[in-house]
């Protein structure tokens, strides 16, 4: 599927909004240039912002793993900070470092005492989930002052 496909089906019958929205973030646009985005390019000079993005996290990707691995985590994260903002915007972040701590110790004492594999995956999994969680709280934290500025 080629990335002006993949913007018709996001965008939909939205182009309005999606402008509006792109607009309200700083970005100068219209409808027929949201609109644009969802047709076949008829030159190689228009602007493919979906498809850049793709060309940069591949590129990322080839040249720094772990780079890449961490672009894919915020953006993980600065998706559930949209999708949750508002619960965690005002959620405890001091109570939700001490998860992720405790999460920890669960993998160190599993590993130490018990190395037994079926449980440090799940504490690992946990672990990771708490660690998302944290990420996702401080994007935002992020979100939410830069609305407000």
């Amino acid at each position: 599927m080629d990335s002006w496909q993949i913007n018709r089906i996001a965008v939909g019958n939205c182009a309005k909004a999606v402008c509006e929205a792109l607009c309200k973030l700083g970005k100068r646009c219209s409808v027929r240039w949201v609109n644009r985005q969802c047709e076949p390019p008829q030159d190689v000079t228009r602007s493919d912002y979906y498809g850049a993005f793709r060309r940069w996290f591949e590129a990322v990707f080839i040249a720094n793993r772990d780079g890449a691995e961490f672009l894919f985590e915020d953006f993980c994260a600065f998706v559930q900070s949209m999708r949750d903002f508002e619960d965690l915007a005002t959620a405890d972040l001091q109570q939700q470092f001490a998860r992720c701590e405790g999460e920890h110790s669960d993998i160190i004492r599993v590993a130490l005492l018990s190395g037994d594999t079926g449980q440090l995956q799940r504490e690992i999994a946990e672990d990771i989930a708490e660690k998302r969680l944290l990420l996702a709280m401080i994007r935002a934290r992020e979100i939410g002052q830069a609305r407000a500025a």
